[in-house]
């Protein structure tokens, strides 16, 4: 990163040093020229793309917005230079494969020890909805049931895919929007879809638990997840039905399968006091699935758990005195396990509600399908550079003083620098007095770019 100052005395957004050289440490330009995301000639693809994502982390909703801004911020501007509403434009609407170069992103994850994926972490899945009440125009949107409010508005609909890992920062795998039509892919098959590329990505993420709500609990997904080596863990339907097998009156007898209720379940594994007491209970029963080649019933066992008191530590509503049941594939696995896999799921809300608050999630308005599916792409790599950097910090600091994702942006890249040019031609970088308690993550960051400290001196060409 070499940077250059043409005036006396400049101000800056000094986190975004720090944000350029995680970009460069994921190898992120690389991945955009390995996907074939390229321009022939004006700004940098790269740099187009780093300054849209810093315009998010700087509360720019369009691209004209993040346009005039780095003109006005002299440290994003000698990053990346100068860039224009129309360069974004181009670059965004054109027909790139930004699926690869999430695939690339996905990749160079794979390769750092503390992102790498393994058996003991969760995947989520989930689906999200995008409000557009007065834009029918905009791609994907369709008229859909909003479950909050308990009525049809038009949104555009967002499956997908987040890694909730077990040690480690955790982060968005895979989104993409549901077309409406009677010949597209359904959101659980959009879901299968996304997690056999994972496999082709990591194949040694096939062990994983699948948490999901209960709308994905469906009999062809779950038999499809199991011929991936993944094992579902997704909460019950209150009218779901369960199967008993009953021996028969002689030993060679098939037996009878018995039909019970999900309240019957409850009631057989917590007691008739189930709604006053914190218990937790599993038993292997069975689940009716119609076989499509044969059109004949098969029954198939799964583990399910009864839990009843129990107060989630991830979720910010309570379950207390609630009971219900979740349904794993795994027989194997301890009731406390497969309650944990299922409370992993919460960190795909954690992770919708964080970019519609802090990186304009919600704000594309564009009439553009190839435009749309970048901006979904880019918003991922956002978060994924968010996490990072987090992490990165939290590691540093005392337990009390670690800060949530909006906290970085506001506190970390939000500090101002004054940047001021010596007649020696060096440059000296005057953080303010409330970035004091960051010096040691930007020290992490850049130990070899920057030589950083509060009246010190760094060379030109740093």
């Amino acid at each position: 990163m070499k940077l250059s100052f043409d005036r006396t005395s400049q101000l800056g957004s000094g986190g975004f040093l720090a944000l350029k050289k995680l970009w460069d440490d994921l190898d992120l330009s690389l991945a955009l020229s390995r996907a074939g995301i390229m321009k022939r000639s004006g700004a940098s693809t790269w740099a187009l793309v780093f300054a849209l994502i810093a315009g998010w982390f700087a509360q720019k909703t369009s691209v004209l917005q993040t346009a005039k801004w780095v003109s006005t911020d002299d440290v994003v501007s000698k990053i990346v230079g100068r860039v224009s509403q129309s360069a974004f434009s181009r670059l965004l609407t054109r027909p790139f494969r930004w699926d690869l170069f999430n695939e690339e992103r996905l990749r160079t994850l794979q390769d750092r020890p503390n992102c790498r994926l393994t058996s003991q972490d969760v995947l989520a899945v989930d689906d999200s909805m995008i409000l557009h009440e007065h834009s029918r125009k905009i791609p994907f949107v369709s008229k859909l049931l909003d479950h909050a409010t308990k009525r049809y508005v038009y949104a555009q609909n967002v499956v997908a895919l987040y890694a909730a890992r077990f040690q480690g920062p955790s982060y968005m795998i895979n989104a993409r929007f549901w077309k409406p039509g009677e010949n597209q892919l359904n959101k659980w098959q959009m879901a299968l879809q996304m997690l056999g590329e994972l496999v082709a990505i990591a194949p040694h993420v096939g062990g994983c638990f699948v948490a999901m709500d209960s709308w994905y609990l469906v009999r062809p997904f779950l038999l499809a997840m199991e011929e991936l080596g993944f094992r579902i863990v997704s909460k019950a339907k209150s009218n779901m039905v369960f199967y008993t097998l009953k021996p028969g009156k002689r030993a060679t007898d098939r037996g009878a399968y018995e039909r019970l209720s999900a309240k019957q379940v409850l009631r057989q594994l917590l007691g008739d006091s189930y709604h006053t007491i914190r218990k937790i209970a599993s038993k292997k029963l069975y689940i009716k699935i119609e076989d499509e080649s044969t059109g004949l019933a098969i029954y198939k066992q799964v583990q399910v758990v009864a839990v009843s008191g129990h107060r989630s530590q991830r979720e910010e509503t309570t379950t207390r005195n609630r009971a219900f049941l979740l349904v794993t594939g795994d027989l194997s696995a301890s009731p406390e396990e497969v309650l944990s896999a299922y409370e992993a799921r919460w960190g795909i809300e954690t992770f919708f509600r964080e970019v519609k608050q802090d990186l304009a999630f919600e704000a594309c308005h564009s009439t553009n399908e190839h435009h749309v599916e970048a901006y979904l792409t880019l918003q991922m790599c956002a978060h994924t550079l968010l996490v990072l950097l987090a992490e990165i910090h939290n590691k540093t600091i005392a337990p009390e003083e670690k800060l949530t994702h909006g906290q970085v942006i506001r506190a970390f890249l939000g500090t101002i620098t004054e940047i001021r040019e010596l007649a020696n031609g060096e440059v000296l970088l005057q953080y303010t007095p409330k970035a004091r308690y960051l010096e040691r993550t930007l020290r992490i960051l850049l130990p070899t770019t920057i030589s950083l400290g509060w009246f010190q001196l760094i060379p030109r060409s740093a």
